[in-house]
């Protein structure tokens, strides 16, 4: 039997699916310089922001599984949806970066 991710109350942080968006929080907060050197903005960022990843990846399944995306409202509005969860998660990334080290490219 699968376990639910997410429900009304809250988001079931035992399952897979959290425990991958925790990890790519970790990976963040080293890109940033480490938890030490974050202020409470940057961590409600980063929180928001794995929010965000964790509701698109939901998204994402549930328009896989669709066997057509036309003209059916619900997949309609989750693709709208899954569109400005994206542009959000994009501007919390984008505010990070100006905070973050910056990476040597090779």
């Amino acid at each position: 039997m699968k376990k639910l991710t997410l429900t009304r109350e809250r988001i079931d942080r035992r399952s897979v699916e959290w425990q991958t968006v925790q990890a790519w929080m970790k990976e963040i907060v080293a890109d940033m310089g480490g938890p030490q050197g974050l202020n409470t903005t940057q961590r409600t960022v980063i929180n928001t922001a794995a929010r965000t990843k964790l509701y698109i990846d939901k998204l994402d399944e549930f328009l896989i599984t669709k066997k057509s995306m036309v003209d059916q409202r619900l997949v309609r509005w989750a693709l709208e949806t899954r569109t400005k969860m994206a542009a959000n998660l994009t501007r919390c990334l984008e505010r990070l970066g100006k905070r973050g080290k910056k990476l040597k490219v090779r």
